[in-house]
């Protein structure tokens, strides 16, 4: 199984989280070709959402995991 990356919002503000993750995000996407990765949100619901948006607005595909997680599958 090939590793990949993982971001943990876990400890990290709401206010911080939307650029937190677009940026993290796009410095994989243009490292990585077909790059995938996942994020951890744990059960909040305003984490979640934060972290869809800042996806929806770079473009990247997603899919929201059962296990308090979003799995980042590249740029639409």
């Amino acid at each position: 199984m090939t590793n990949i990356p993982v971001l943990d919002l876990h400890g990290v503000l709401h206010e911080d989280a939307a650029l937190i993750v677009e940026e993290w995000a796009l410095m994989w996407d243009y490292r990585v070709l077909g790059f995938q990765g996942k994020i951890i949100t744990g059960n909040s619901t305003k984490m979640k959402t934060l972290a869809v948006s800042a996806l929806k607005k770079q473009y990247f595909d997603y899919q929201i995991m059962g296990d308090g997680s979003i799995l980042v599958t590249g740029t639409i």
